[in-house]
């Protein structure tokens, strides 16, 4: 970062001519409209009367603290450095504009002296926000600065940059500041957006999601947490900020999250989250899973289902797979609903984590190939240790055959087919979905669940595993593909 005379002066500026910045990560929403609106939020939030009485007491401006303006039209400028020494020296001037802020009684008296030095501020001008910017995120932005925001204000600041037409990429070397940095704070952006605007709050609740002075780290640290797909067999929300759509009661338990690490900082709640909690405690107390049934307890009947067609396939082509020795013990897929029989099923908490596709119910559809899929898929997913490779190959069958049932079903076969007069590969099945989208019958939020699958490389995951021939993919990223898929296979079955 190199700074140049060309960019900036030093300038003397009435206070007249200088107004507060409407972009200030400081401000709500809602204070950003006027002048005096955002005048009125530092009074109330940021202790601008502490403020004006050292500024009183030293008669000026500490003298090492210049603001940053950038000029604007008819010879004005905005304080993009200094909002809230600005606006203690507008109400040491003129104590009537506090309003509703305070009583003017409150304002620090000056005498003349003081009034003199405080009519005009000496400035340091620089030519454009962009160039203004620079400095800003050294000082509250990057994690050394010296008058670092707290991550509320950064995020503000973060978005407010990036409406401006900027990538982020672009934006850090524009700043001159960390790129993971400002990834981080705009996930927990869309995070933030999500929580504050997606998720039903009673009046008292959104004032405190809403108040500056709550600490919303450790709201993300818990909804961004690892530890999430772990426990449930699905990430609640992406590295992105995106929320996982397919996640099982997903605003209940981000409701209850947010409320036990958020709501609780003002509010008595029934529990609240603190930094020294651990989160795989405090998600075993608060959200129990049930119980898995002990493989010694359960058979493994691998018979072919009559009239079904033994098929695991990577595109069309009918194999028969070697099949791992079984154990005396044998697992049995006789219930082709989601649960096996309830005599054998341990009553508990609601909130389950499925074992890979142990929970796929196949009772509904009609297609005789995702029925012998589906069914191999649950059994599959009851052996120990886990057979990733198998798993692979049934997850990748299931989701072809899925998507030429919901192309079939929607009449687009022969629009498929005249473009591909061979063999449909899966990536021609899903870039054709997408393409299609408004005249399929699929649901259009499913749909972005199959590109998402797509976009954050599920897909490629999935191929790798299959052609590197080991099984590269470790048991538990495996349950969090599945966890991924089986909203998508739960339609497939239902549909067709």
């Amino acid at each position: 970062m190199a700074f140049s005379d060309m960019q900036w002066e030093r300038k003397t500026i009435p206070i007249k001519f200088i107004e507060l910045d409407p972009e200030n990560p400081r401000l709500g929403l809602d204070n950003r409209r006027s002048d005096l609106a955002a005048l009125t939020y530092l009074v109330e939030h940021e202790n601008v009367l502490g403020l004006a009485q050292n500024i009183a007491d030293y008669k000026n401006l500490y003298p090492h603290e210049s603001i940053i303006c950038i000029p604007i039209e008819n010879e004005k400028y905005i304080v993009v450095e200094g909002n809230r020494r600005v606006a203690a020296c507008k109400i040491l001037l003129k104590p009537h504009i506090i309003g509703d802020a305070g009583d003017p009684s409150e304002v620090p008296e000056i005498d003349n002296e003081t009034r003199h030095s405080l009519t005009e501020i000496e400035a340091c001008v620089a030519d454009s926000r962009q160039t203004a910017d620079e400095i800003i995120a050294k000082l509250h932005i990057d994690e050394f600065g010296k008058l670092s925001w707290n991550t509320r204000k950064k995020i503000r600041y973060v978005e407010s940059r990036l409406r401006f037409g900027n990538d982020v990429e672009a934006l850090a070397a524009n700043l001159g500041i960390s790129t993971n940095n400002l990834y981080k704070l705009k996930s927990y952006g869309r995070v933030f957006t999500y929580v504050s605007s997606m998720l039903k709050w009673t009046t008292k609740e959104k004032g405190v999601i809403w108040d500056d002075k709550v600490d919303l780290d450790i709201m993300f640290y818990v909804l961004t947490n690892k530890v999430i797909s772990s426990h449930f067999g699905h990430v609640l929300f992406s590295d992105a900020g995106e929320i996982n759509y397919d996640f099982p009661d997903r605003d209940e338990i981000c409701k209850k999250i947010a409320q036990h690490t958020l709501i609780s900082q003002r509010l008595h709640i029934d529990y609240k989250f603190t930094r020294n909690t651990a989160v795989r405690d405090y998600l075993n107390e608060r959200f129990p899973r049930k119980h898995s049934q002990s493989p010694s307890s359960m058979t493994l009947d691998l018979q072919t289902p009559t009239g079904a067609v033994h098929v695991i396939s990577t595109g069309g082509t009918n194999i028969t797979p070697p099949m791992p020795p079984i154990s005396d013990a044998k697992l049995i897929d006789d219930n082709p609903t989601n649960g096996s029989s309830t005599d054998t099923i341990p009553t508990g908490p609601r909130f389950d984590r499925p074992r890979y596709l142990n929970s796929l119910d196949y009772s509904k559809t009609s297609d005789r190939r995702l029925k012998q899929l589906a069914s191999e898929a649950r059994q599959i997913s009851q052996i120990k240790p886990a057979q990733v490779i198998c798993l692979s190959f049934l997850i990748r069958a299931i989701f072809e055959q899925g998507l030429i049932t919901e192309i079939n079903r929607s009449g687009l076969q022969e629009q498929l087919y005249a473009r591909h007069t061979s063999k449909v590969a899966l990536d021609d099945l899903i870039k054709f979905c997408i393409q299609n989208k408004k005249s399929l019958s699929t649901p259009l939020q499913l749909i972005k669940s199959i590109e998402k699958l797509k976009d954050d490389r599920i897909i490629f995951e999935i191929n790798q595993n299959i052609h590197g021939g080991f099984g590269n993919l470790s048991p538990e990223r495996m349950q969090q593909i599945c966890g991924f898929f089986l909203p998508i296979f739960d339609h497939f079955m239902e549909k067709n």
